[in-house]
């Protein structure tokens, strides 16, 4: 029974993870799964994606915009300043797990069942992130102009 104790005290800092912010300083680790979730939600909009209706394309301007933040040398500086210019071989090991070309071989190793479940998750999530920022955006430039 004692030991029980601490391993139920425990499971809530197991469950616990660090909220993801785009206005606030993050660490490299958080740096870095924003951009490896940009770049997973923009190729698997790029390959996967068959359907077009309201909800893909919204989608697809999410990817394409946090592909362009997550690029973004002056977006990404003020909260990620630990990340630096990448390595070729840093740049190789991060695009190696994405389609080179459209073809039918190449986009299955990237666009499994439980690849494409994992990335529609993110889709909400960053749009929720996406939404932040671009609030307070706005209100840092209205209060800047006032």
């Amino acid at each position: 029974m004692k030991k029980l104790i601490p391993l139920v005290l425990l499971l809530p800092a197991l469950s616990a993870h660090a909220e993801i912010s785009l206005i606030k300083k993050m660490t490299h680790a958080e740096c870095m799964q924003v951009i490896r979730d940009s770049l997973d939600m923009y190729n698997d909009m790029e390959f996967c994606e068959k359907n077009t209706n309201e909800e893909t394309q919204r989608n697809g301007m999410l990817a394409w915009t946090m592909a362009g933040f997550a690029n973004s040398k002056s977006e990404m500086s003020p909260i990620c300043p630990t990340v630096k210019k990448m390595t070729k071989q840093e740049q190789t090991e991060m695009f190696s797990r994405y389609p080179k070309s459209h073809e039918p071989k190449e986009v299955a190793k990237f666009c499994t069942s439980e690849n494409r479940k994992r990335i529609a998750k993110l889709y909400p999530t960053y749009s929720k992130l996406f939404k932040e920022y671009d609030d307070f955006n706005k209100s840092k430039n209205k209060e800047e102009n006032e």
